[in-house]
């Protein structure tokens, strides 16, 4: 049996990432059980999954326990519309129809971070006492997913003149759509790997609502 965690099924160096070990692999491996999550790298709902020789499946399906723990319908409704996409898995980390976010987002190509930088900057700089800059950073995947593997982004500074750093954070977190940077040296940061093409204008709206709330 192995416990695998990060429930990934496709080869993460073919979109430039670190290699993790797939499902596909650790069953072919000749492990009998393998476990992992339906989230993380899977990109599906906060599950976990038990995948195997189906004698094994049988008796831990009859198990007691199966009735505390079983997953809710909602949650296996998700889980299947997330397998489904796997089935075309060269559309899986690009950001058409049928992809999985946050494949898309980890294997996002530099450039196409800092270009989405750049419109980001040229949105925010129509708004009064609001400078930006960008920097280069870099991430990780987290809960313990590619847990030592720095990701090069690409981040969007904000400064607020009349507004400190921490009440301007506070109010975009609280702006409707609520948006969530990170404060750092004195800015607030928004990372480009974790924001869509279609939520700059989110983004500039909620700091252009949140400056005119006054000092």
């Amino acid at each position: 049996m192995e416990d695998l965690g990060s429930g990934s099924l496709v080869d993460l160096p073919a979109h430039g990432l670190p290699a993790e070990p797939t499902v596909q692999e650790a069953l072919r491996s000749g492990m009998h059980l393998v476990t992992c999550s339906g989230d993380k790298l899977l990109g599906g709902p906060q599950a976990g999954l038990i995948l195997g020789r189906a004698d094994l499946i049988a008796r831990l399906k009859a198990h007691p326990l199966l009735r505390a723990l079983r997953t809710d319908k909602l949650t296996l409704a998700a889980l299947e519309a997330t397998l489904k996409l796997y089935r075309a898995p060269e559309r899986v980390a690009g950001s058409g129809p049928g992809h999985v976010p946050v494949l898309s987002m980890l294997a996002a190509p530099l450039p196409v971070l800092v270009e989405r930088a750049e419109r980001l900057c040229a949105m925010l700089a129509e708004l009064p006492g609001l400078s930006t800059d960008l920097r280069d950073g870099e991430g990780f995947a987290g809960g313990g997913t590619l847990p030592e593997a720095p990701i090069p982004t690409c981040l969007v500074a904000v400064h607020g003149a009349a507004v400190a750093v921490s009440e301007l954070a506070r109010r975009l977190r609280t702006h409707r759509p609520a948006v969530v940077g990170f404060i750092r040296d004195d800015r607030l940061i928004f990372d480009m790997r974790t924001v869509a093409d279609g939520e700059l204008a989110d983004i500039a709206g909620a700091c252009r609502a949140a400056l005119a709330a006054g000092p």
